[in-house]
């Protein structure tokens, strides 16, 4: 889950987009929305992941 962006504005300015400072913009960018500026960078929130893993493979032949 990405938390925040690093944005260059149309004008040159570089700020950092989040959903607490600018929240239309950020929805935007989360959005896939474009011509808003160049993403540089951004922030992930990350998960732990359990240590079992579990593949379920279900074939259906039919025809």
């Amino acid at each position: 889950m990405v938390t925040a962006y690093e944005l260059v504005k149309p004008n040159g300015k570089i700020v950092t987009v989040t959903a607490a400072s600018d929240p239309d913009l950020f929805f935007a960018l989360k959005g896939g929305g474009n011509n808003f500026g160049i993403v540089t960078e951004f922030t992930l929130k990350t998960f732990a992941l359990s240590t079992e893993l579990r593949i379920t493979l279900i074939k259906n032949y039919t025809g």
